[in-house]
């Protein structure tokens, strides 16, 4: 039997929050969907995800992120991080465009 995940994804643009949403849903894991730090604390003390996907470039983003892996609440520091930028363009990173866009 698969393990269905609960997934938080955190302060994504509409676009980037359905698609992400979306696949996770479609692969039949539960979605919480959430836009500001005080509401993913507020997440984390009424359920434990299994994986929160946060978007560093949302407001508060980073203090959130600081939050998540170092607070001595275990509620708040247990699931896995994927952090994503919302700023960036597709094809660019550290260096500028990819190697193949250049």
């Amino acid at each position: 039997m698969k393990t269905r995940l609960l997934v938080f994804v955190v302060g994504v643009c509409a676009a980037t929050q359905e698609l992400l949403a979306g696949g996770f849903r479609e692969d039949g894991h539960m979605v919480h969907v959430v836009s500001t730090a005080k509401e993913v604390v507020e997440s984390f003390s009424c359920a434990r995800p299994d994986l929160v996907i946060i978007d560093r470039s949302f407001p508060g983003g980073d203090a959130l992120l600081l939050e998540l892996r170092t607070s001595k609440d275990p509620d708040l520091n247990v699931a896995p991080l994927l952090i994503i930028d919302g700023k960036a363009e597709i094809g660019e990173g550290a260096g500028g465009p990819a190697p193949a866009l250049r």
